[in-house]
């Protein structure tokens, strides 16, 4: 696995340590298991307790397995449902550009 993504796996178990045990229960415990044993643990991490959570430095990929986190386990049906579809038009959204990057009339135009 990716140095990166261990990484995040630490960061990830640490947040989780400040998260209420009723909300903690939610996650189903193999991923958990996933997270432990996949982590760096010798990747130092702290919370910063001055900071408000928004403002904690976090890897991105942190960010997305929180995401994932809260919308699989967390969110509501309607809150899900949101998400969803911000991740559907993010998605459409990079295969737009990708096809336009890539379309074989521009990438003629860009020889001539």
């Amino acid at each position: 696995m990716e140095e990166i993504y261990k990484k995040a796996f630490k960061e990830v178990y640490e947040i989780l340590k400040y998260v209420p045990n009723e909300d903690k229960k939610k996650i189903p415990e193999d991923f958990i298991k996933i997270i432990e044993d996949n982590m760096n643990k010798e990747y130092e991490f702290k919370i910063d307790k001055s900071t408000d959570f928004e403002n904690q430095k976090l890897l991105e990929e942190t960010k997305a397995i929180l995401a994932i986190i809260y919308r699989d386990y967390w969110a509501t049906r309607e809150e899900k449902e949101a998400i969803n579809m911000k991740f559907k038009n993010d998605i459409e959204k990079a295969e737009e550009a990708k096809k336009n990057k890539y379309n074989i009339d521009n990438l003629f135009k860009k020889l001539k």
